[in-house]
């Protein structure tokens, strides 16, 4: 296979299983190309992005756009104060706002401009409303830095659209996993600690031997600092004993004895959900089931929160409304069948 052009690299998607071949060269702006390697309209784009203007570094950037203001607010304590995990998805959207609006100055940004860029997106909703976001903070930054006297974003309404998130996981497809990954294998290990203790992927591949101690398992969540202390459930203490690598820092390792970084776990954990049969699945989709399982045995949302440490009540209601919903719908025509029958008698 004829290897591609100069600075091209293929990036891929992580919700699915496409991606996009982007020009990726140090001073250059990251431009996505269209169609394949040595396609016309693939070099097409690829003579002008190499030929675009250089994104100026953070001693380059122009006083008032948008570009030095991204900057600014990468040194400011807000910044700081993010979690890591939070600051790569942010950089993400930032560079990319950086590439394609950098130039625009602040002081003239209108709720006409910020509404059309994020229009743009909507055929993504989540990613545009995402966009909004990050335009919401930039411009506080730059009220804090009095650049501004009003934040525009503010007044943009989200776009509306039907996000379907992470699938949820039913009981039929944790069997075919469990069917496919026996006990004692590291696969299976991850599912149980991920259905086990419903924590958040990240939380659960960083999770190290000690916090399981007794019957019980201790959590820190990375991404809210909320400290969970959880029941050790039989399935999980069962995995735990039956498998033979399990690492002394963290408890999921690589073949090499290795904690996994966040994008070899999800795609390892991904490819053991293809070869089970169940390629719609991820690892997210587990702690949505768990939520549902809970759901389903008829756990309040406080204490279904107290078991995922999520930030907001409405959270967990989102992740159960489907079980709440057939088990209301069930409780309804349990009452209209008993009432039927006490009427025929």
């Amino acid at each position: 296979m004829r290897r591609p052009p100069r600075y091209c690299h293929w990036k891929r998607d992580r919700q699915g299983g496409s991606g996009f071949w982007y020009y990726e060269r140090k001073g250059h702006a990251r431009t996505r190309l269209p169609g394949l390697p040595w396609s016309p309209e693939f070099m097409r784009a690829y003579e002008q992005a190499g030929k675009a203007k250089t994104c100026p570094g953070a001693g380059q950037t122009v006083q008032g756009t948008l570009n030095a203001l991204i900057v600014s607010y990468y040194s400011s304590s807000t910044w700081r104060a993010l979690k890591p995990s939070t600051q790569t998805t942010y950089r993400n959207i930032l560079e990319r706002m950086r590439a394609e609006h950098g130039d625009k100055g602040v002081a003239k940004i209108e709720r006409k401009h910020i509404r059309a860029i994020v229009e743009a997106k909507a055929k993504t909703p989540t990613a545009a409303n995402r966009w909004l976001s990050l335009f919401v903070i930039l411009l506080d930054h730059a009220l804090d830095l009095e650049q501004i006297s009003i934040n525009q974003a503010r007044t943009v309404k989200k776009i509306k659209g039907s996000v379907k998130g992470f699938h949820t996981w039913t009981d039929g497809e944790i069997a075919a996993f469990r069917d496919r990954w026996g006990l004692g294998t590291r696969e299976r290990l991850a599912l149980e600690l991920l259905l086990g203790t419903a924590q958040r992927s990240g939380d659960v591949r960083t999770m190290g031997p000690r916090q399981i101690a007794g019957d019980r398992v201790t959590v820190v969540q990375e991404k809210t600092d909320a400290p969970v202390v959880i029941p050790l459930l039989p399935e999980l203490k069962e995995a735990l004993t039956a498998t033979a690598l399990i690492g002394g820092q963290t408890i999921l390792v690589t073949r090499a004895g290795k904690p996994f970084s966040e994008k070899y776990f999800y795609n390892w954990l991904k490819r053991a959900c293809i070869e089970a049969g169940i390629p719609h699945c991820c690892p997210h989709g587990l702690r949505k089931a768990a939520s549902r399982r809970l759901a389903e045995c008829d756990c309040s949302t406080h204490q279904i929160r107290a078991i995922t440490g999520h930030a907001t009540l409405k959270e967990v209601e989102r992740y159960t409304r489907e079980a709440n919903q057939q088990r209301l719908a069930e409780q309804a025509f349990s009452k209209l069948a008993g009432t039927q029958k006490e009427q025929a008698t």
